[in-house]
Parts: structure tokens; C-alpha cells; sequence
């Protein structure tokens, strides 16, 4: 289960980020291509934030009773979706999502790591 949640953070998730963060941050032009392609990106985005929301409805952590990898990964990737894509606002559909970042982001050891 470790392992398939950070294929689907890693194959899923980043490369929309990444598409995202070169629109939003001008490393791609402005254009209507990339406009459109950055409207169809925060879809799928939003689309796969929910799967994982709604896993999280009834689950702590992505995989088992215990911090895994797969969730120090997830954290990692959401603390960049959620500084540059996704405002307070947008977040309000994620309620487990943002609860379980700010579950994970005060663990001691990602305090530690993260400070």
C-alpha cells in the first residue's frame, strides 16, 4: 500500500504541479494553450485531491496506523500545492486533506526537519 501511494503521488500528482507551477510562475507563457492547459491541470488536480480526501475520511494515514514515507511524500507535495495553487478557499472542499496536513506538518520529526 506504501508503495502505491507514492507512485500516486509521485506519477499522479507531481507532473500536474509541475505544469501548474510553470504557468503560474511565468516559466511557460501566458498564452491561450497554456491558459487552457493550466485550467484542465487544476481540474485533474482537484479531481485526485479528492480521491485522497475522501481516503482520509476514515483513515489517518495514507497506508496503515502509522506514518509511512508515502505520507512524509504526500506532506512534501501538498506544502507546495498548498503555498502556490490552492488558496484558503479552495482548500474548502479538502477538510481531511488539510487536516491531515496539519496533522502530519506537527509531527515532531517534520517540525524538526521542516523549521
Amino acid at each position: 500500500m506504501v508503495n502505491q501511494w507514492l507512485d500516486f503521488v509521485s506519477l499522479e500528482l507531481y507532473p500536474l504541479f509541475t505544469g501548474l507551477f510553470y504557468v503560474a510562475f511565468g516559466y511557460k507563457p501566458a498564452d491561450e494553450a497554456n491558459k487552457v492547459a493550466y485550467t484542465d491541470s487544476k481540474k485533474k488536480l482537484f479531481g485526485l485531491l479528492q480521491v485522497i480526501n475522501n481516503h482520509l475520511n476514515l483513515n489517518t494515514y495514507l497506508a496503515g496506523h502509522q506514518v509511512t514515507i508515502a505520507d512524509i511524500n504526500l506532506y512534501t507535495f501538498l506544502a507546495y500545492v498548498f503555498s502556490f495553487i490552492l488558496d484558503d478557499n479552495q482548500r474548502k472542499p479538502f477538510q481531511n486533506l488539510t487536516r491531515y496536513f496539519i496533522h502530519i506538518g506537527n509531527l515532531d520529526e517534520v517540525r524538526k526537519f521542516y523549521r
